[in-house]
């Protein structure tokens, strides 16, 4: 399920690979254990003689190490893993509950969400636009509100935009654009979150977010415009600009950190869920986590035995 990755891989996919191999043994991994998995001949390199493979692969598991790291110091007591220069293990005093969606955000970053997302018969985009709402929520604080707008929810496009217009308390009506073929899904438009006021007026904080799992989603980061969305199925746009928020599931440091936040608003990775996570998940939701975790463990350790 997960390819084994090589010492020209990122350093975030090789510390992505790390991680899972922890999660899948349940036992620690030795620093011998990680250097033997970037072993390849000086030829497979092409350094031209420059420095050899031991060398090499030395310095490959000394970048993905420092990027875990990081992403211990980021997601702070909820980061299930320790590395203390000789091993990489599970850490045992991390919450059950934020281990179990770590787990899940990271195999929903390298499994095929085309033909793997169904587990155990919950299907992973589902859960994870639902993770994402909270986290949105938890992000504005406790006056806002959120809730998943994409096509995981059932009902017909109008019947989505009839309730986005009710809950943001808009004087607006559902219209079908110009030429539209009455196939939408969702827009592009995956959760939104707001912060009401008493009054119900317009001119309140408004965020449409993406939800997007795997590593192929750069080219989705523009996809969204909130202004056009409203100009196509309202008879209105709100008074005060939309913010737009673009959530993933993979963790890549700081790699093209500033052009992507430029392209898809604010940026949430894998690390800033982490962070944003409530203190209690809410348990129907952390059992169907469980459930489709638990199958992705099953079939990975079918596949190496």
């Amino acid at each position: 399920m997960f390819s084994r990755p090589n010492a020209l891989d990122s350093d975030y996919l090789i510390a992505d690979y790390i991680e899972y191999l922890c999660l899948l043994k349940g036992n620690p991994v030795s620093s011998t254990d990680l250097r033997s998995l970037f072993s390849m001949s000086d030829d497979e390199l092409n350094n031209n003689g420059i420095e050899s493979s031991d060398d090499v692969s030395i310095d490959r598991l000394e970048e993905a190490m420092r990027e875990c790291s990081s992403r211990s110091l980021l997601c702070q007591n909820r980061y299930p893993f320790e590395y203390n220069r000789i091993e990489m293990k599970n850490k045992n005093d991390v919450e059950d509950q934020y281990k179990e969606i770590y787990m899940f955000l990271l195999f929903v970053t390298r499994l095929d969400m085309n033909t793997q997302r169904m587990q155990n018969g919950e299907d992973a985009t589902q859960i994870f636009e639902e993770i994402c709402s909270i986290v949105a929520k938890e992000y504005f604080g406790s006056h806002a509100k959120s809730y998943v707008f994409g096509t995981a929810v059932s009902g017909t496009f109008r019947n989505k935009i009839d309730k986005l217009i009710e809950n943001l308390h808009l004087d607006f009506q559902f219209k079908s654009p110009f030429g539209s073929t009455g196939r939408q899904k969702d827009g592009k438009l995956d959760i939104v979150a707001w912060i009401p006021f008493a009054d119900r007026k317009d001119g309140q904080l408004i965020a449409f977010g993406q939800c997007k799992t795997g590593d192929n989603w750069e080219n989705k980061l523009t996809e969204l415009d909130p202004i056009s969305f409203f100009k196509s199925y309202c008879t209105g746009s709100p008074y005060a600009d939309v913010i737009r928020l673009f959530f993933v599931a993979e963790s890549f440091g700081i790699y093209k950190w500033e052009e992507r936040c430029n392209s898809g608003g604010i940026l949430f990775d894998r690390t800033r869920i982490m962070e944003y996570l409530p203190s209690q998940i809410d348990s129907e939701l952390l059992e169907r986590i469980k459930k489709w975790n638990v199958e992705v463990l099953a079939v990975a350790r079918r596949e190496l035995d």
